[in-house]
């Protein structure tokens, strides 16, 4: 009898060996991506009962890994795991149906669960369950009670949490405002090479937010972060190479790093690499190449690249010009509100060869960017006004947009040559030529391509003295250093 017992237990005890071998064979299948070899491991040590075997098993489903994707698979197999007793599986079926895979979704048991797995000391769910409060989903919306749990998952070593709890003392949510202690939750996540804990270093040294701000320091972090594939730590890195400040300008590597992260489909990647090419920056110049990473920008919608790719078909840089193309590309791009396309419709919308002229849907784009500061549009907007085009003649309105748009953002100088126009006819101001004048040069000097200014100040220094032109230079000068108030102290 004791020797039947004794084959009895020495069976079940190999079993047991057996069963453990297995599934430990298949994770290290896992970790070789050997996915083919975990599977065969997994699925009859799942069928003979191993929770872990299932879950693991479950999880190969829900990615698609070695395996078809069956989400409706994954959430029976957590589900016979987490009846099993196994708190990971438990976790992961409540994120089953939160996010609605293979089951219809449900906030208030993914709630239940994440609460059942939290309560057994899962940090998984303590973070989960704590997202969902501070959404109010499934439960009744509690910053603090949200707070809690995320400081209870960071407390057993979440990395996630830890970083996420980071966030919270930066914005004060459900807590003080404490940017120290959140550079100390940053450090201990990205001490154990968390990329986005890596990248949030940069960021805290790129600002000063609780650190001193330190751009070699901002560097350091962003490129550890960057090399693990952190998308938003590579843009920071190719803007800070590009920039040049945390040292030398260096738009080779702003370059490389750039195109790494177009990889990830980031569309302000794709757009400065169709840039640089443009451009010719830290790559051989190309427009036709600067096309095609232009034309992948625009076509997810990025507005700048909208906008520049269409100045290209609009001159023909790279590609056949097209100038109904470029119009609707310009279109785009206004409608997302991208200032400068606004700017390059409303002159498309003026223009009397357009087959698209309509000059009160330009000034509606003038009147839109002229509230935001944008002084060429506020120079443009002011001539419609002086002649009466799209909106009702108002002269007092064009000198006042004149003057505004003479300000220290002003590279053009349309504002100035508008406004010394105006003085040179007497139109909305009293005539006086020497105030033109002054105007008209300061406008000149600004934009030495202006040509038609040139034979303008010629006529208007026929009808002056020389005392008069040398005051009217002395003027010009004062303009350019204190913009159009210097007007009012020379009267």
């Amino acid at each position: 009898m004791s020797h039947l017992r004794l084959i009895i237990l020495l069976a079940i005890t190999l079993s047991s060996m057996d069963l453990y071998a297995s599934v430990d064979d298949g994770l290290q299948a896992l970790k070789k991506n050997d996915y083919e070899t975990a599977i065969r491991f997994f699925r009859p040590e799942a069928e003979r009962g191993s929770a872990i075997a299932t879950r693991h098993l479950a999880k190969l489903y829900l990615a698609g890994t070695g395996v078809p994707q069956d989400f409706s698979e994954a959430a029976r197999l957590f589900k016979t795991a987490a009846n099993k007793g196994d708190v990971t599986s438990e976790a992961e079926l409540g994120s089953i149906y939160e996010n609605g895979q293979g089951v219809k979704q449900d906030y208030t048991k993914a709630a239940e669960l994440y609460l059942s797995a939290a309560n057994k000391g899962s940090p998984e769910a303590m973070h989960a369950l704590s997202i969902l409060y501070d959404k109010g989903l499934g439960v009744e919306k509690d910053p603090r009670k949200a707070f809690d749990l995320l400081s209870a998952a960071a407390d057993k070593k979440d990395i996630s949490a830890q970083n996420d709890l980071a966030v919270k003392y930066i914005l004060g949510e459900g807590t003080q405002k404490d940017p120290i202690k959140a550079i100390e939750l940053f450090r201990l996540a990205a001490d154990q090479k968390d990329a986005v804990a890596q990248r949030n270093m940069g960021i805290a040294y790129s600002k000063g937010v609780g650190v001193d701000k330190n751009n070699l320091e901002a560097k350091h972090w962003y490129e550890l972060s960057a090399k693990q594939g952190d998308v938003i730590a590579q843009v920071a890195l190719a803007q800070m190479y590009e920039q040049g400040t945390s040292g030398a300008i260096n738009y080779t590597t702003a370059f490389d790093w750039y195109k790494r992260a177009s990889v990830q489909s980031n569309e302000f990647a794709n757009f400065k690499v169709g840039y640089f090419y443009w451009k010719g920056l830290g790559i051989k110049q190309n427009s036709k190449e600067a096309v095609k990473w232009l034309t992948r920008s625009s076509d997810n919608n990025f507005p700048a690249a909208q906008n520049l790719l269409a100045s290209l078909y609009a001159t023909g840089d790279g590609v056949e010009k097209n100038d109904e193309t470029a119009f609707n590309l310009y279109k785009q791009a206004a409608a997302r509100k991208y200032p400068q396309a606004m700017f390059e419709l409303s002159l498309i919308l003026q223009n009397n060869q357009s087959p698209h002229k309509n000059l009160s849907k330009a000034a509606t784009l003038l009147e839109e960017l002229s509230d935001l500061g944008f002084s060429e549009a506020q120079a443009e907007l002011g001539r419609l006004y002086e002649r009466g085009l799209g909106v009702e003649k108002n002269y007092s309105r064009a000198i006042s947009l004149y003057i505004s748009s003479t300000n220290e953002k002003d590279k053009l100088g349309n504002g100035l040559a508008y406004l010394g126009l105006a003085y040179q006819r007497g139109v909305g101001v009293e005539k006086n030529l020497v105030t033109s004048y002054a105007l008209l040069q300061s406008a000149l000097t600004k934009a030495p391509n202006k040509s038609y200014l040139k034979d303008t100040l010629i006529e208007i220094s026929r009808q002056l003295h020389d005392k008069e032109i040398e005051r009217a230079k002395s003027l010009s000068t004062q303009i350019l250093q204190y913009g159009t108030t210097a007007l009012s102290k020379s009267s």
